[in-house]
């Protein structure tokens, strides 16, 4: 298969995998400017007997409908094409350029529980979407869950269409029967390994998912009663509340489960545990997890300017931990007194822009993108694969306003936007020896769950806004920097 082109469009160029369906490629699309990547699934039909050939193609276009329905989702890689060549199918779908979750645990035992119930949130949003268009995954485990480079985007992949096909076998009355069920063992359920599948089997399947990932025993290794019922509790320190959930997500029977991820997603959202992660500790770099592939996210304040977004970018939890970036006196009284580490030793440059008289000092090891957004405001974006440093300023000058007047509105607009808003903290603060302002909240935006920051001081008819983003895993590692960031700016 290497070097050929399918189509005439789809050039092979690399082998992705092989398994009990056929082989997967990565591919370039020569028919698109930049001839884009995308991955190739090619099935080996197990039969030619054309009975075999009729029903496979049958279901083949079927699967194919149903995944093109899915791709109005962005968290799923869309189904590009569909087609049979020389008796074989194929199926073309984006290329997803991330490690799974079977490369990369998110998780680990001691995760904070508002990460993994960030995380299970996460997941839940997607399989919420699949469930409305009355579709069941049927082999959701590590692997087929993956966080983009780039964006760090969450995936939910290998819908798995030609698996319709490969389970196919025919008898010797020359009819077609499947030989197995659809799923892996350890996350599927009694029910669905009975070819009896339903919504509740992907839930007991993630449920599965989320207790290997926090606890690190693979989900076909975990302990179970003479009932069928996991043993796990006492494998990782959760509180009740969430430790019901996720035991109701994997009961045997699924007549206990929850029906569906919106039923799931209902339940999360009612633990209402969400809480501002703490200060840094002590411990050096060396020691804390790393979580590869996040690209900073977008300002809320775009949202509510009325700006178009894919808004869906917000669920990496926009500034989820930038309470402790700021530290100054006032900061301090709205968080716990905490240490702060000290600054590890790095170079620092410049940045200064006359324009708006403000300078800044900025690590040698951190990319400056200078790209201005006159709708956003963005000025200037400091960042590395794992975090981002923003700046916005805008002119007032066609609406002069104080800064009382700013804030109000700001905080009005806020309020007035973001579903379920949820106020955790807000008060004065300080900067670049100005007053200024900050508020930590909860909510919804597009039915995303995010947990926010915002932080802003108003200088002549210019509002200066920072803003730190970093993933929840993440933000720790960066802290001293930013705060000697932050520290260093200067408004002239």
């Amino acid at each position: 298969m290497l070097g050929k082109t399918l189509r005439g469009r789809y050039h092979i160029f690399k082998k992705l995998g092989k398994g009990g369906f056929g082989e997967t490629y990565l591919a370039e699309d020569r028919d698109l400017p930049g001839t884009p990547c995308c991955v190739v699934k090619r099935l080996f039909p197990q039969s030619k007997n054309p009975v075999f050939l009729q029903t496979a193609k049958r279901l083949f276009d079927k699967e194919a409908e149903i995944m093109h329905r899915l791709n109005t989702c962005d968290r799923i890689p869309r189904l590009l094409a569909h087609f049979q060549e020389n008796g074989e199918f194929y199926l073309v779908e984006d290329f997803i350029d991330g490690e799974d979750f079977q490369q990369q645990n998110p998780l680990s035992p001691g995760t904070p529980e508002s990460e993994v119930i960030h995380l299970l949130t996460e997941i839940l949003e997607i399989l919420a979407f699949v469930h409305q268009q009355h579709i069941i995954h049927r082999d959701i485990k590590p692997a087929n869950l993956m966080r983009r480079q780039g964006d760090g985007k969450l995936f939910l992949i290998d819908f798995g269409a030609v698996k319709e096909v490969a389970t196919l076998s025919v008898n010797s009355q020359g009819q077609t029967t499947e030989t197995v069920a659809i799923g892996t063992p350890g996350y599927m359920p009694s029910e669905q390994a009975g070819g009896n599948p339903k919504s509740s089997s992907d839930i007991y399947a993630l449920g599965m998912v989320m207790i290997e990932l926090i606890t690190g025993i693979r989900a076909d290794k975990l302990p179970k009663d003479s009932c069928g019922e996991l043993c796990w509790r006492n494998l990782v320190k959760l509180s009740q509340p969430l430790a019901d959930v996720l035991e109701k997500m994997v009961r045997y029977d699924y007549r206990q489960r929850f029906a569906s991820a919106r039923e799931t997603l209902e339940a999360i959202e009612n633990l209402d545990k969400i809480t501002l992660p703490t200060m840094p500790s002590s411990a050096s770099s060396s020691q804390r997890t790393k979580v590869q592939g996040f690209h900073p996210i977008l300002l809320v304040k775009r949202a509510l300017r009325g700006e178009t977004l894919a808004i869906v970018e917000l669920l990496l939890m926009i500034v989820a931990t930038a309470a402790a970036v700021l530290a100054v006196p006032q900061v301090q009284k709205l968080l716990p007194q905490e240490q702060i580490p000290l600054v590890q030793a790095a170079e620092f440059k410049a940045y200064q822009n006359a324009e708006y008289q403000l300078k800044l000092n900025y690590p040698t090891t951190w990319e400056m993108d200078s790209r201005r957004n006159r709708i956003t405001h963005t000025l200037v974006t400091f960042r590395i694969p794992e975090a981002e440093l923003m700046v916005s300023v805008e002119d007032l000058s066609s609406q002069p306003t104080s800064f009382d007047k700013y804030t109000n509105d700001f905080m009005a607009e806020l309020e007035a936007n973001i579903t379920n808003f949820k106020k955790l903290q807000e008060g004065e603060t300080t900067l670049a020896q100005q007053a200024g302002y900050q508020v930590f909240y909860t909510g919804k935006v597009d039915n995303i769950s995010i947990q926010s920051w915002q932080s802003w001081t108003v200088k002549g008819d210019k509002a200066y806004v920072f803003t730190y983003s970093a993933h929840s895993r993440q933000y720790k590692e960066h802290l001293p920097t930013v705060q000697a960031m932050i520290e260093s700016v200067q408004i002239d």
